[in-house]
C-alpha cells in the first residue's frame, strides 16, 4: 500500500531540487535582506491587488490605476533583482498550477483555470 504522506514528501523534495525554485529562493533571500527591494516588491503587490479588485468590480481600469501600474512596472523592470524575482515567481507559479491540475484530476475535480 502506498503511503500518501511519503509521496507528498517525495514531491516536496523534488520541487526543492528544481533550478527555478532554487533561484527563486536565492533571489528571495536577497530581497529580504534589503529594505528598498522589499518595499518595491510590496508596492508591486499592492498595485496588483488594486488592479485585481478593480477588474472584479468594474469592466475597465481607471486611468489612475493604469498609470500607477505602469509606473510601478517600470520601476520593477529597472531593478534587475526584483524583475528577476518576478520572472522566477511566474515560472514557479506555472509549476504549481500544473501540479494543482494534476491533483484536481486525481480528486475528480474539474479545473477552472
Amino acid at each position: 500500500m502506498v503511503n500518501i504522506h511519503d509521496k507528498a514528501h517525495e514531491l516536496a523534495n523534488t520541487i526543492r531540487q528544481l533550478e527555478d525554485v532554487k533561484k527563486l529562493k536565492e533571489i528571495s533571500q536577497k530581497i529580504n535582506s534589503d529594505e528598498s527591494l522589499k518595499n518595491l516588491l510590496k508596492e508591486l503587490r499592492e498595485v496588483q491587488f488594486l488592479i485585481f479588485n478593480e477588474q472584479r468590480s468594474q469592466e475597465s481600469l481607471s486611468k489612475e490605476s493604469e498609470e500607477k501600474f505602469k509606473e510601478v512596472s517600470q520601476k520593477v523592470m529597472a531593478n534587475s533583482i526584483v524583475s528577476e524575482y518576478v520572472q522566477y515567481e511566474q515560472r514557479v507559479g506555472i509549476i504549481v498550477d500544473d501540479i494543482m491540475k494534476i491533483l484536481n484530476e486525481a480528486f475528480g475535480i474539474e479545473s477552472f483555470i
